[in-house]
Order: structure tokens, then C-alpha cells, then sequence
């Protein structure tokens, strides 16, 4: 399977809801631009013993396509891994949705997710075998997103080495107007500490459909 070859090798995607205080948070209304910031990963073996962890760069973006359509971009770029530009992909995932009055929603190939009015982001979905969940929370200034990934979770399924990922990204709202002239690469790794996002194409796997495309993705650079 695409997507989880992409989870294993590189380690992938990412959302964190229960728990967060609600206070001076802005309700979610599909605020136009990304967020950047961090991306942690964490592998748990299937025999036990330490989880191996990494970490890296994040974005993400719900992009308006036409009418109610948006799309949910979540790249991230894992620190020391090469050929992440490339077909090897990356700690990323799209899928398409539509705006409604209760929120965005987001039912492609297995997997649902939803944002509703307050920002909270809710999902599941069992693909090839391998289940997902997601929860998280957006506003106006940030987003912290979690995805859990199970493979093999399905009866029958193949195993592999990992019983468990999780991928957490904590992102702020890019304003251009707010950055530092000469933020080192710690500052930009930082909630709202990028100076500048150009858009630049990667290979992102449809998380819904396991298959790659070409996705014009914000990415944070010096």
C-alpha cells in the first residue's frame, strides 16, 4: 500500500483535540492561508521496547478548489530523510471535502474526517487494512493535529514491524507582516516563526485513494 509504505519508511502524518482549553480560541471558518511549524513522529515496534521518534517541519492548508469544495493539505518534511521531494513522498496526506453548515467534511476511500464550526477535527477509517484516527483543533491562529495510524489493524491483514505511529503537528497561522527579518532554523520551526512560504510541488498521497499525486504544498523557507 502507498500510504503506509510512506508511514514506514518515513514515518507520516498527523492531530490533537481532547483536552484543549477553549478559551480565546476564534471559530473555525476555513481561514484562508497555511499554517507552519512543528512535526513530532513517534513508532512503536509490534515486540515491545522503546518507541523510535523523530521530528521535522510541518504545514498545513485548507485550500478552497470551487463552490463548497476545499481541500485539506498536511505535508511535513522529516529531519535527516532523503528523496522526501520526490516519489518517495513524505509525512503528508489530501483529501477533499465540502464546506456545510455545520462544518467541513471529508468522506473519500474508507476514511471520514470532520471540522466542525468550533475548529475540533474528528475522524476515523480503516484502509488496506490499517486504521486511522484523527481529532485535533483549529483556529483562526494555529492548529495542533494529531493522526494515529494502526497497521494492520483489520482481520487478516499483513503486520508489519510497527504496531502504532503517531504523527503531531503543531502549527500557527502564517502573517507574513509579524516575521523576523533573520529567524534561524529553530525560530522557524516555531508556531508563526517562518518569514517566508513559497508554494512548491510535492508527492502527497491521497489518503482516501493510497495513491500519489502532485499537490502544490506551503512550504517554509529562510
Amino acid at each position: 500500500m502507498r500510504v503506509m509504505r510512506i508511514a514506514a519508511g518515513l514515518f507520516l502524518l498527523g492531530i490533537l483535540a481532547p483536552g484543549y482549553s477553549q478559551s480565546g480560541q476564534t471559530p473555525f471558518e476555513a481561514p484562508a492561508g497555511p499554517y507552519v511549524g512543528q512535526l513530532q513522529v513517534e513508532a512503536h515496534p509490534r515486540r515491545g521496547g522503546a518507541p523510535m521518534r523523530g521530528s521535522g517541519s510541518g504545514s498545513a492548508e485548507l485550500q478552497h478548489l470551487a463552490g463548497d469544495r476545499f481541500r485539506l493539505i498536511v505535508h511535513g518534511n522529516m529531519d535527516g530523510v532523503k528523496g522526501q521531494d520526490g516519489e518517495a513522498g513524505n509525512a503528508g496526506f489530501v483529501i477533499d471535502g465540502r464546506m456545510e453548515q455545520e462544518g467541513w467534511f471529508a468522506n473519500e476511500g474508507g476514511i471520514q474526517i470532520a471540522i466542525n464550526r468550533q475548529g475540533y477535527v474528528t475522524g476515523e477509517g480503516l484502509v488496506q487494512g490499517d486504521r486511522y484516527q484523527f481529532s485535533g483543533l483549529f483556529s483562526a491562529a494555529s492548529a495542533e493535529l494529531e493522526v494515529a495510524i494502526q497497521p494492520g489493524a483489520a482481520p487478516g491483514a499483513t503486520k508489519g514491524p510497527m504496531s502504532s505511529f503517531r504523527f503531531i503537528y503543531q502549527l500557527a497561522r502564517h502573517d507574513a507582516d509579524k516575521q523576523d527579518d533573520t529567524p534561524s532554523t529553530s525560530e522557524r520551526r516555531k508556531p508563526g516563526g517562518c518569514r517566508h512560504i513559497v508554494y512548491q510541488p510535492r508527492m502527497i498521497a491521497n489518503i482516501g485513494g493510497g495513491m500519489m499525486s502532485s499537490v502544490q504544498v506551503p512550504v517554509c523557507v529562510p
